[in-house]
């Protein structure tokens, strides 16, 4: 490669082209759940992860109502869960309204 490729390969990546599946050390996930009124998520809440290691840290981008697309959740939507093996186990959410199913999209980082 010279430089003259090296310096296009970069100003390509750095005029919009980097993305979290293919530039980081992640799990990107659409989940779809229902949580009590607690957050506990009662149906879904569990996904493997694509990467092997521990998990750094969760966080969502996106939450759709699957019940009814004019009702948005009730504030940010955090998870919370552990790490068993490949596979990250939701234990609650922040956010969403009970009983009504969702589908969030998750980001799980990898150390």
């Amino acid at each position: 490669m010279s430089l003259n490729n090296g310096i296009e390969v970069l100003y390509q990546a750095l005029a919009n082209q980097l993305t979290f599946r293919d530039n980081v050390k992640c799990t990107v996930i659409d989940v779809t759940l229902t949580v009590d009124a607690t957050g506990k998520p009662t149906q879904g809440g569990t996904f493997a992860l694509t990467f092997a290691g521990n998990v750094d840290g969760v966080f969502v981008t996106m939450a759709t109502n699957q019940v009814n697309s004019n009702v948005y959740p009730l504030g940010a939507v955090m998870v919370s869960g552990v790490q068993s093996n490949a596979t990250f186990i939701i234990s609650n959410v922040t956010g969403l309204q009970a009983n009504t199913s969702y589908t969030i999209r998750v980001i799980a980082l990898g150390k």
